[in-house]
């Protein structure tokens, strides 16, 4: 388990943030124009407020996965972040301290991401969840808090109701046990529970930065 779990979601939280800037953005397009395979680089995958739900077609899917796992900035920043404090942990010990040993613990975390985000795409398919981030269309500070935090287990279904978006806990589940395939001396069910604990925090963090990016975005560019 990782020592410092506050260390982690706040590497997390500035590494989300930094890949929003405007030069690491492509603007969300609205309404008729949206494309729900497409992503915010940095955000991911996001239903804006203002745009009508939807179910995703399979094809919609399978493209949205492919350009979230690897177009999105946030990923690489994500397996970046994670990997540079497990330099820092010697975790895994067998691993050497040297740049060969933090490729491998880089090599790992974007693997084990990848696995996670597989198994829940392909989960949330058969059971008709879906896997983008909606955005709150309520007002406040409090109200949407609450709807990020909520949204990290709870997703839309095919008939647009709110459901237990299990997919997405037994893909952080699943990626982080069968890791245990290249990580040497850990256990499968160990990892299993320790990683998704782990995953889930962290993508409460990403939920937030979903949320409130728009703004984070104005003002970031009001400032400069």
């Amino acid at each position: 388990m990782v020592r410092y779990p506050a260390t982690y979601l706040l590497a997390t939280f500035v590494s989300m943030t930094w890949a929003q800037s405007p030069a690491g953005q492509t603007a969300i397009p609205k309404n008729d124009a949206y494309d729900p395979a497409n992503i915010n680089y940095g955000f991911g995958g996001v239903l804006p407020k203002d745009v009508a739900f939807r179910p995703m077609s399979g094809r919609e899917r399978g493209r949205m996965f492919m350009n979230d796992e690897f177009k999105n900035l946030g990923g690489y920043m994500r397996a970046l972040g994670t990997s540079v404090i497990d330099q820092r942990q010697d975790r895994p010990e067998a691993w050497e301290q040297n740049a060969g040993g933090y490729a491998r613990r880089f090599g790992s975390r974007f693997g084990k991401f990848a696995v996670s985000s597989g198994i829940e795409h392909s989960t949330a398919y058969l059971l008709g969840h879906d896997p983008r981030y909606i955005r709150c269309r309520c007002e406040g500070f409090f109200p949407r808090f609450g709807h990020a935090l909520a949204y990290q287990v709870i997703s839309y279904n095919r008939e647009g109701q709110r459901v237990f978006y299990g997919s997405r806990l037994l893909g952080a589940f699943g990626g982080e046990a069968i890791s245990t395939a290249w990580l040497p001396g850990q256990k499968w069910y160990v990892e299993g529970y320790q990683g998704a604990i782990q995953q889930i925090s962290i993508g409460t963090a990403f939920n937030v930065v979903r949320e409130f990016g728009p703004e984070l975005k104005r003002k970031f560019r009001w400032k400069r």
